[in-house]
């Protein structure tokens, strides 16, 4: 038979031989009771922090990602913006959904508000980017693999944009929309959308009225 240290060990040659050992540490601290102020980094900037008998780690937004965050060094023409928001999007699930798996508590927050922990399923985040002259009413931004990253709702003037936190968090913020009247036409451009000048999540153009 194999004990808990065998395990882990074994997890740990797992996780290493496909990049991912600082989710085995994160996973030993749990699993050891370690000591606070444990803390990790990921090949994608994340940082994660053993905290309180919980894994504490930071949502970005696009806007806030791209502008202020990991993604300030990254030229915003040719979808590279989208590549980038899409790999740090896609460690950041990898490394959450992991942990939450083998029930690790897991609290999230937004960059430089460590007291506040995000405990919705779903972000809402008012953009400051007025909506152009004909955009769509919601906007789905996806990726092949990751699927839906953020919603983009346009409510007269004003822009919202939402992203799921959680495994409930695309069907929750769906239920939001739709309770708040924001819903109507969907677009689906296969991508994220953004305005490149101003970096910006942006709602998807629709056609002019005929």
């Amino acid at each position: 038979f194999m004990t808990v240290t065998d395990l882990n060990a074994l997890l740990r040659l797992q996780l290493e031989h496909f990049g991912f050992l600082p989710l085995w540490e994160l996973l030993d601290a749990a699993i050891t009771s370690a000591a606070d102020g444990f803390e990790v980094s990921t090949a994608a900037g994340h940082q994660f922090k053993w905290r309180d008998g919980a894994v504490h780690c930071y949502f970005e937004s696009f806007d806030w990602w791209a502008r202020h965050g990991g993604g300030t060094e990254v030229e915003a023409a040719d979808g590279q913006l989208q590549t980038a928001y899409a790999d740090w999007t896609r460690e950041y699930r990898r490394y959450t959904v992991t942990l939450q798996a083998h029930g690790v508590a897991l609290k999230q927050h937004l960059p430089g508000l460590e007291d506040s922990e995000l405990t919705d399923s779903f972000l809402l985040e008012e953009s400051t980017l007025p909506p152009g002259k004909f955009p769509a009413p919601v906007t789905e931004h996806s990726t092949d693999d990751l699927g839906t990253i953020a919603v983009t709702v346009v409510n007269g003037d004003r822009q919202l944009n939402l992203y799921p936190l959680r495994a409930s968090g695309l069907n929750d913020l769906h239920r939001f929309i739709h309770a708040q009247g924001l819903s109507g036409d969907v677009a689906y451009p296969g991508r994220i959308n953004y305005k490149q000048d101003l970096r910006q999540l942006a709602a998807e153009p629709l056609p002019a009225p005929g």
